[in-house]
């Protein structure tokens, strides 16, 4: 244990914490020994023979590897399926509760088009409610079927619990039919309700997007919503 950042707690055995990136955790191997990772905000505890998770930055629900999960920002189960024109783009506001590793990005699909597709990433927030820099341009996502339609994120992308992520999709079709809920049911604000009472509630940013290799960073200007559509992530791993 000699050189590895530590503290000693309040309690009365001086019980040792450690701390750092979860990458730079040690080995498991030395019983009741604890870990701050300090770039996921989680607590460890060493059981001498594997760590365990002992404390998270907030309540989450229980996450199942290979689940494909929406914006926790959709309260409404979709009521509908709408077109979405061509070039045009729709981003959900993707807060992570839980650091985890996401393999595949998609979109849940009504009505197909045999030569549509959908353009999918992830962008990072830029601090101020709005999508920042890119993440991940995942590609083309064919819309040529009902369902799940999806591509994979290589390599699979972590998002980290704390922060605040969008999802994009942009269209070069406007035959195919999405999944929708016309009012979320959750404010854009993710810290409580935004200004706008007695309206619907933001939780999607949307415009006019020219269909190809997503920009980086998020073109200024796109137009906030309050649309939520069925598109989510697949999960891989946790973290």
């Amino acid at each position: 244990m000699t050189g590895l950042p530590k503290t000693l707690a309040s309690s009365p055995g001086g019980t040792l914490i450690q701390s750092g990136t979860l990458a730079t955790r040690p080995v498991a191997g030395v019983a009741n020994r604890y870990y701050w990772a300090s770039d996921i905000m989680e607590m460890y505890r060493d059981t001498g023979a594997a760590w365990e998770l002992v404390a998270l930055p907030m309540p989450f629900t229980h996450l199942r590897v290979g689940n494909w999960y929406s914006s926790p920002m959709i309260a409404d189960s979709y009521g509908g399926a709408t077109p979405i024109s061509n070039n045009e783009c729709w981003i959900l506001f993707y807060p992570c509760r839980k650091t985890a590793t996401y393999d595949r990005i998609g979109v849940d699909i009504q009505t197909l088009d045999a030569a549509g597709s959908y353009r999918l990433g992830i962008y990072a927030d830029n601090g101020a409610g709005y999508p920042g820099a890119l993440i991940r341009d995942a590609g083309a996502c064919a819309v040529s079927a009902v369902g799940i339609c999806s591509v994979a994120l290589a390599p699979p992308v972590q998002l980290i619990a704390g922060r605040n992520y969008w999802l994009i999709f942009v269209s070069n079709t406007n035959i195919a039919q999405l999944y929708y809920t016309s009012n979320p049911g959750v404010a854009h604000n993710d810290l409580g309700h935004d200004t706008m009472i007695g309206r619907r509630n933001y939780g999607t940013i949307s415009g006019v997007y020219l269909y190809g290799a997503l920009a980086d960073p998020c073109p200024a200007g796109l137009n906030y919503g309050a649309f939520g559509f069925a598109m989510g992530l697949r999960l891989l791993s946790v973290p």
